[in-house]
């Protein structure tokens, strides 16, 4: 699988949602309102997926519209429930069902068409300290001893489980990562933030 969509574009627009968001030493979990994702970046985070990478899915394939718990967005309308439609080899794959389950998280909950493997999700969220940004997690897990052993130079991550929001935007304690050699996909790993500055790899989920 060829590398997602990469991002001065994506970078700046998360920025300025981040910014938007503040709210400084707010955090958030289980048990407040639905979570939701912004429309525009939905696409981006169900193509950082294991499911994705385990069904060979060409990232620039894959489009999402926001079909449930709508919500009006600091810069975008959010969602809680996407129907998006993911393709291979430059057809279309199929059509599935994915559910927020946080700000940066997407899970595929139903397979409406196509031959598709379902979604396992990523196990049990490993409780990090909420003191990175995927602008953080990135560079970490690039420059980590787990990285050069496995002949990974890039990452692109998303926040899963608790977070909070400050003044550098949404901060984890754990992240998915969809992870690069070149322009190759090489696989997705679950980390856990143990510091400001470095993280480890829990568990690889494809």
């Amino acid at each position: 699988m060829q590398m997602s969509r990469l991002r001065p574009v994506v970078t700046i627009v998360v920025a300025s949602i981040a910014a938007a968001l503040f709210t400084a030493g707010q955090a958030h979990s289980a048990g407040g309102p639905k979570p939701t994702v912004v429309d525009g970046l939905s696409a981006m985070y169900l193509e950082y997926t294991a499911w994705s990478d385990q069904n060979d899915l060409d990232p620039l394939e894959t489009t999402c519209v926001g079909i449930a718990g709508a919500r009006k967005g600091p810069v975008d309308m959010e969602h809680t429930t996407f129907r998006c439609t993911v393709g291979r080899a430059g057809k279309q794959a199929g059509v599935v069902i994915a559910t927020a389950l946080g700000p940066e998280w997407l899970r595929v909950t139903r397979i409406v068409s196509g031959s598709l493997k379902p979604d396992h999700g990523i196990g049990a969220v490993p409780q990090g300290p909420l003191a990175m940004g995927n602008y953080d997690a990135e560079p970490a897990l690039e420059q980590s001893s787990w990285a050069h052993g496995h002949q990974v130079t890039k990452a692109l991550c998303t926040g899963v489980g608790p977070y909070k929001k400050n003044i550098l935007g949404l901060q984890f304690g754990a992240f998915n990562c969809a992870t690069y050699n070149g322009q190759k996909r090489v696989g997705t790993v679950l980390v856990q933030v143990v510091s400001h500055t470095s993280l480890r790899v829990v568990r690889e989920l494809s």
